[in-house]
């Protein structure tokens, strides 16, 4: 949703930036246009029993934030998932690329949630060299016994 209300420049309706003009006000028309839109395509996005939660709130924001509310988990409890969804990640009857492309995906989401700030120093390049080290040492675990040999 967010990458949609980017490309579209709508985020600051949700995220706050845009505050609600007065009803007299002569941008009020097109915020209230603009508002709308980012509502029905909030609204048509969710499913119809979280609808039902949150229909009858006014603003995109509003909207937003009672969604965040609601279903924003702790990084945490985030972290957590991910970490089980990785280490019970094995190749089974996927092929090395296919089980390749999930592991990536499951480490990029981890990347994302952890957030490690960037950084250039030497400390940093060894917590890369570290984490790929932990990344191969996932992929040659979850690899079927026909690469054990390899």
């Amino acid at each position: 949703m967010i990458i949609a209300l980017s490309a579209k420049n709508k985020l600051s309706l949700v995220d706050g930036s845009i505050s609600q003009p007065v009803p007299n006000s002569p941008t009020y028309p097109a915020w209230f246009r603009a508002n709308s839109m980012v509502i029905s395509w909030i609204l048509n996005s969710l499913h119809k029993n979280i609808t039902d939660g949150v229909i009858f709130l006014q603003t995109a924001s509003q909207i937003w934030s009672e969604l965040n509310q609601r279903f924003e988990q702790s990084s945490g409890a985030l972290i957590y998932q991910i970490q089980q969804k990785l280490y019970s990640m094995s190749q089974g009857s996927n092929d090395f690329f296919t089980y390749f492309t999930k592991l990536m995906k499951i480490w990029d989401e981890l990347r994302v949630v952890q957030d490690l700030p960037a950084c250039s120093c030497t400390t940093t390049t060894a917590l890369n060299k570290f984490l790929e080290d932990q990344n191969l040492m996932q992929i040659l675990m979850g690899l079927n016994d026909s690469y054990k040999i390899i």
